[in-house]
């Protein structure tokens, strides 16, 4: 180490300087030695996972430190306490809580975490540590027909809206069927792939297989259903409300016309 008073080098373990006999005092150091145990965390998605982070104070003096969360996994990532008192030779403890939301925003795989402990003063980094947040992938698909419901005399238009909730992309094979076997489908494809977060809108036709001469509206309820790669089958149902070509109020409207006409007939003769 080198003397104040007249620059000479000395050995690192020197009390008094050399050349001129001055005191030679340590320089002060300002350092941690930081560990994150488990350093390869696996957070499930919607669970809390728990780590212990241990800050050894191997300097010289009393350090005061924040610890600041950076990479992908610090916005899931909490710290308590969040600062930290080390004495010189002693340790300090702090619980990270790492939480990824059952959502899209936590997608599958791996995250990077770091952990950087400033000092309070001048905000100098004097420790760090890293970890690995490993998330598992989970799926939630959900579907609508939009319309719900079709009212027409034989068919028509409708779309199947997809939305995943999960983490990772879904590759799903899809049908149409309904159980009197009264349907035509026609438009959808044999399968679609859902990105995380997304939704895809297919379009398709549903149609009576015959026209409906009498009677009420007849309703036909169908379904699309999706399964996805492990056997999840998600029913997404629907109805085709057929009507009748000729209904009880087209036969009165009818009657109504031809007593007009008849009685237009009988006026002009």
């Amino acid at each position: 180490m080198r003397c104040d008073r007249c620059g000479r080098e000395n050995g690192p373990d020197a009390q008094f300087c050399a050349q001129c006999g001055a005191p030679v005092a340590a320089a002060p150091v300002k350092r941690l030695a930081v560990t994150l145990t488990p350093d390869q965390i696996s957070a499930p998605a919607g669970r809390a996972t728990v780590a212990r982070l241990e800050a050894r104070n191997v300097g010289t003096l009393v350090e005061h430190v924040r610890i600041v969360l950076d990479g992908a996994a610090a916005r899931w990532t909490t710290v308590d306490p969040g600062m930290l008192p080390v004495m010189p030779t002693e340790s300090a403890l702090a619980v990270v809580t790492v939480t990824p939301p059952r959502t899209a925003a936590a997608a599958a795989g791996h995250h990077a975490l770091i952990l950087q402990l400033q000092a309070e003063g001048d905000g100098a980094v004097l420790g760090r540590a890293d970890a690995l947040v490993t998330v598992a992938p989970f799926a939630a698909l959900t579907g609508r027909i939009v319309p719900h419901e079709l009212t027409r005399w034989r068919g028509g238009n409708a779309t199947l809206e997809l939305t995943s909730g999960g983490n990772e992309a879904i590759t799903a094979a899809i049908t149409a069927t309904d159980d009197d076997e009264a349907l035509v489908f026609s438009g959808l494809p044999a399968s679609v792939t859902v990105a995380p977060g997304a939704t895809v809108r297919l379009p398709f036709r549903a149609a009576a297989r015959g026209w409906h001469v009498t009677g009420q509206i007849a309703p036909h309820a169908f379904a699309a259903t999706v399964t996805t790669a492990d056997g999840t089958a998600v029913k997404v149902p629907g109805t085709l409300r057929q009507r009748a070509l000729i209904t009880p109020l087209t036969i009165v409207l009818a009657l109504l016309v031809l007593g007009l006409l008849t009685v237009m007939v009988n006026t002009l003769r």
